[in-house]
Order: C-alpha cells, then structure tokens, then sequence
C-alpha cells in the first residue's frame, strides 16, 4: 500500500485563491551533476563557459546556468540566468571589465535538479596600448602610453614596474599616461613594464627594454677624447700618427682606439673599423670593448671640418658607409654633413651611357641621384645592415659596407651612435653580369629605431624616393600612431 504525505499550509490570507502543485517523483531520485566547470576565451567583457557532461544520464539534457557578480553567489542577486538545451558550452557576454564572477551550473532532468556546481573567474583588465619612449637622457627616460579599451570613464590607475640586471624591481604607481622616471644610471638597460590596475585587479603588462644613453662625456674620456671635445683634432695631428710606427700592435686600453683606427683609416685598411684590446682578462675585454659605431662617431664630433673631409674621403674609398646625420647627445643637435662628403668624386655608367660604353666623372654630392631609405620599427632578428651589404655588394663578393651585429665588435651596445644615419651609393659600371641595378641609387640607414628618433625619420621620409621598415611586428596600433602620420602617404613612402 502506498503511503500518503499530508502537508499543513498556516498563515494563508482568508478568502484568497491558492493553487498548490505537487508533482511526482520516483523515491530517492538523484540527478547527476555536470562535471568540471572550464572557463576559456576570458576577454574584458565576455568568456566562454563549458562543462562535462553529467556521467550515466543518456538521453535530451538541460542544463542551469546562472552567475553572480562579488564573492559568493548564494545571498547575492543574480547577474544572469540561462537554460542550456542539448549543449554544454555557453557564451556570456555583456560583464563587466576586471571583475569576479561566480559560475554555477546543474543539470535539469524532468524538472530535477542536480547539486550545482561552481567556478569563478575575472575578467581582463585592459592592458595599455601604444608604449613608447618619448625622451632618454643618461638618467632618465620618460614614457607614454593610451588607455586600454574601453577604459575611458572607469576609474583606475597604472602600475610601472622597472627592472634592471642586478638591481631589484622599483614600482611606480601614476593616474596619468605618460612618466619621467629620473635617477637612473647611464649606459644601461632597463625593462619597463606598465600595466592597469583596477581595483585590485593588474593585466598582464606591456613592456619595452630601454638603452639610457651614457654619459656622454663619459665616453669620449674612456677613449681618451675628451680633450679633444672642444679643441678638435686637425689633419695634422693625425698625420703625426701616421709618422710613428704603423705595424700592427696589441691595444691594451680603450684610449688607443682613436689613434688605431685612424692610422689603419690613413693606410685604407680594409680592417680600419675592427679594433679591440687584447689582455689575459676576459672581464677585462668586455669592460674596454666599444661599438665601431660609437667609435667613428666620437672621432667625428672631436674633428675639425678638413679632418673629418678626410676622413669621409678614405671611409668612402674603403667602401665604408660614411656618416650622413650625425648625432650629437651632449647638445641634442644633428649635423647634416654634406660639407665633409664633398671631395668624393665617383666614376660610374648608368644605363644612358652603358650601351655606348662610356661613364661619367662626378661629385657624389652634386649628383641627381634617388635615395633610399632603411629603417627599424621595433626589435628584430634579422640584421638590416647585413642585408644591405648583401644586396649592394657585387654578384662575386660581400663588402662590410654597414658595419653590423655579426662583425667584431657589432654586438656591443651602442651608447652615443644611436640615431646616427649612413649613407653609401651603388654606382652601376656598365656590365651586365656584374650590376644588380642599372641605375646610381643613394642609400640611407638610420641606426636604432624610428619611435625614438623622429626627427631623423621624417627627414629621411621628406627627402627619400622610398623608405623601407624592417620590424617584427608591424601592427595596425603602429600604423596610425602619431608617429607615422603625416609620412604614410607620401608618395614613396612605404
């Protein structure tokens, strides 16, 4: 005999309609929960939520889904509620950016249900966008950067964080998108991550690796320059050089670069720009190694104007690239130095006079010759000055015409070259099997890259027939950022 369950209802209302459901059900029913909750494709307003299927119930299922917003989700009202038919995945959106959400699902059989079961998550926090180093001094740097998305109105603040080799981690805390960090030590690197906070919620930071520059002074003087800053080095002086003994000798300090360098320039050695000191102690060699680049450029900022014409001169007849914007950290001026490049007489046959077999005679300088420009966006891999070489260089043999990464010395931090831009020229010679080009072409390189130095890109974007951009990452962010507009659609450009 089945047994009969009576329940007793007290404080009803008299004279009021009630209706009382009662459904049936089969003893000790259990309905088996869902399994692991899994949450993917987090993004700052919307997730994916799935789960695994209950084990042992076959058939049509259905499924609860509702989540709340704070730390617990019984007591607090319901952001949301769902039923899932057939599917065990399901796509939430609408939340809100950087907060807690908590997640339950259960199984619905025949209007059962099954214990819940629980997950939480947060939210992203919108990262910055647009990192950049507006200002580097041989103390300090300053940076700017844009909100993330959708971040305008919502109250929050950014979290900078610098890290340097052997120094521990500084945090700085601003409301504002841009900071000067001061009190830093010249010549060295440091990574700079910057990351939103929200509440008490961080993004995964973006960073960017920074070189302040060093001392300027600093580095003539560990070549033994510094003397010569002001009162400049004369042709003279360096022809005094060539009157001491010229064989190859062991340099035991940095302050006998300049004159090694000079002395195998003077002779047009090939191997002018590789110098380094030799000693027992490896410590030792990397303390007194210097960029080739840092080198040349200190020479020219301590030469006089015939000194550095002579200097251009052999460079050129050593199928060195020869400076064309010259960097000065000390006084932030650049120096255009055409003046220096103009005794550099070429002899060469563009096309209108190869098949007459002829060529002309002319100063570089005052020839009506197309430039092309090289620079860098960005970090990468690959070496834009050896891909130069490459290309400009005969079909028989490579010239080290860029000094670059791969070379003696080329790995080495470059501290007061930064910002410096080369120049060389492909001069065709009439031969068909030989030139790559048929035509003379002008070719610039700018050492380091264009978001710190925008006053040599847009020179080189005004005056160049094409600029060409190595980078790894050539983004859309990039593209429309202050940086390039203006210059992305000159004719040419890109």
């Amino acid at each position: 005999m089945q047994a009969i369950r009576t329940e007793e209802y007290s404080d009803l209302e008299p004279e009021t309609e009630y209706i009382t459901n009662v459904r049936s059900s089969e003893p000790n029913t259990v309905v088996p929960p869902p399994g692991k909750i899994m949450l993917s494709s987090v993004e700052i307003n919307s997730l994916v939520l799935s789960w695994e299927l209950p084990k042992g119930l076959k058939g049509p299922k259905n499924f609860i889904v509702k989540w709340t917003k704070g730390e617990w989700i019984h007591g607090r009202e319901l952001e949301g509620y769902s039923v899932v038919k057939d599917a065990h995945q399901f796509e939430i959106n609408d939340l809100e950016l950087g907060q807690r959400y908590i997640f339950s699902v259960a199984t619905d059989k025949d209007g059962n249900l099954s214990e819940w079961v629980e997950n939480f998550v947060f939210t992203a926090v919108p990262a910055p966008r647009l990192l950049t180093k507006t200002h580097s001094e041989a103390s300090a740097v300053t940076l700017k950067w844009t909100k993330g998305e959708n971040m305008e109105g919502i109250k929050h603040q950014f979290i900078i964080t610098l890290k340097s080799q052997g120094k521990e981690p500084l945090a700085i805390q601003t409301k504002e998108c841009f900071k000067t960090i001061s009190n830093l030590e010249p010549g060295t690197e440091y990574t700079i991550e910057v990351s939103t906070m929200l509440i008490d919620r961080c993004n995964e930071p973006v960073s960017t690796t920074i070189l302040t520059e060093a001392c300027f002074r600093k580095v003539l003087s560990k070549m033994g320059l510094e003397d010569y800053y002001d009162d400049k080095l004369t042709l003279s002086t360096v022809l005094e050089i060539n009157q001491s003994d010229t064989s190859e000798s062991k340099l035991e300090s940095p302050k006998s670069y300049p004159e090694a360098f000079l002395r195998k320039l003077m002779m047009l050695n090939a191997n002018a720009r590789s110098v380094k000191c030799v000693s027992k102690d490896v410590d030792t060699d990397k303390q007194n190694t210097i960029n080739p680049l840092d080198l040349i450029t200190a020479l020219f900022l301590c030469s006089d104007g015939f000194l550095q014409q002579d200097m251009v001169v052999k460079m050129a007849l050593c199928q060195f690239a020869v400076p064309l914007l010259m960097p000065n950290h000390d006084t932030r001026e650049i120096t255009m130095m055409l003046w220096a490049m103009r005794e550099i007489v070429r002899t060469f046959s563009p096309s209108k006079l190869a098949f007459r077999n002829l060529s002309c005679e002319e100063r570089i300088v005052l020839t009506d010759i197309p430039l092309l420009s090289f620079v860098r966006l960005g970090r990468t891999s690959l070496s834009k000055s050896q891909v130069l070489n490459k290309l400009l260089s005969n079909t028989k043999e490579c010239y080290d015409i860029f000094y670059n990464r791969n070379m003696e010395g080329g790995d080495v931090p470059r501290q007061i070259s930064e910002g410096l831009v080369e120049m060389t020229w492909y001069l065709p010679c009439g031969k068909k099997n030989t030139d790559k080009f048929t035509e003379p072409l002008a070719v610039a390189n700018l050492r380091g890259d264009i978001r710190d130095f925008d006053k040599q890109f847009s020179f080189l974007c005004q005056t160049s027939a094409a600029v060409y951009c190595t980078s790894s990452v050539m983004s859309q962010k990039w593209i429309t950022s202050s940086i390039w507009k203006g210059w992305l659609w000159k004719p040419g450009c890109f």
